[in-house]
């Protein structure tokens, strides 16, 4: 029987990563249960729909089948909005799985380098950006912000996260937020992001959450785990996973 020595690097790299892929696969179940749950709902009015419809052209139309067909549509379109502020909901709390998870590496490993008196709350900014100046500036990271696709998308992830949460996410409803002219655009180009309505309400699809969870995954491993970053990062579902629109 071999000891499994381990240093106390290695250990705390170790139980950080279980820490990190238990709340990430947590997320993951979390999706897919709503998405599920959803696809269900959706697929319980479309049925109904149908025998509405078979039944109208059986026996004609009246006045019963068309209360039955309006009310029907309506609840659709109320559905429609419910699973959006789910997926909504689910994309508002993995950013701020994210915000934490950086927090916690940068005081962390502030405190654990004896040179460091700075905190992450001496810098400004949003906490994705205090992150960013603390990991590059202050710990020396060498992850390379300025050409990372996953740190791209997330900076894009911080204006919608404040759209929805500052204006219930619409472009141009009544608030005192701004919003960056780029978002507009970051949404007509993401898959799984649509605009609609004279508000411009922003309609989030499963697609967009299972792709913001596998960015967010992989930004953190690549941050945390850089020596590991390279490898392919199991146990997020992929984008043909999630369910249909």
């Amino acid at each position: 029987m071999t000891n499994d020595v381990r240093s106390p690097e290695e250990l705390h790299l170790r139980l950080k990563k279980i820490l990190l892929n238990y709340e990430i696969d947590n997320f993951r179940r979390y999706l897919e249960v709503m998405e599920e749950s959803l696809r269900n709902r959706a697929q319980e009015t479309s049925t109904e729909m149908q025998r509405i419809g078979e039944e109208i052209q059986k026996s004609g139309e009246s006045a019963e089948r068309r209360a039955e067909l309006t009310e029907l549509l309506v609840e659709s379109y109320r559905f429609d909005g419910f699973a959006n502020l789910m997926r909504q909901s689910f994309f508002v709390c993995l950013y701020a799985f994210l915000e934490l998870w950086l927090l916690r590496e940068c005081r962390i490993e502030g405190k654990r380098t004896a040179s460091v008196k700075l905190s992450p709350g001496d810098l400004r900014g949003s906490v994705i950006e205090k992150a960013k100046v603390y990991l590059s500036k202050v710990l020396g990271s060498e992850f390379r912000f300025d050409t990372s696709r996953e740190w791209e998308k997330i900076k894009k992830y911080k204006l919608l996260r404040n759209c929805i949460v500052h204006r219930q996410g619409s472009l141009t409803g009544l608030s005192g937020l701004d919003v960056d002219p780029s978002l507009e655009k970051f949404v007509d180009d993401e898959e799984g992001l649509h605009l609609r309505g004279p508000g411009s309400k922003i309609l989030v699809e499963g697609d967009f959450c299972v792709e913001a969870l596998r960015i967010i995954h992989t930004f953190l491993m690549q941050i945390l785990f850089p020596q590991a970053a390279a490898q392919p990062i199991a146990g997020v579902p992929s984008k043909s996973s999630s369910a249909s629109r």
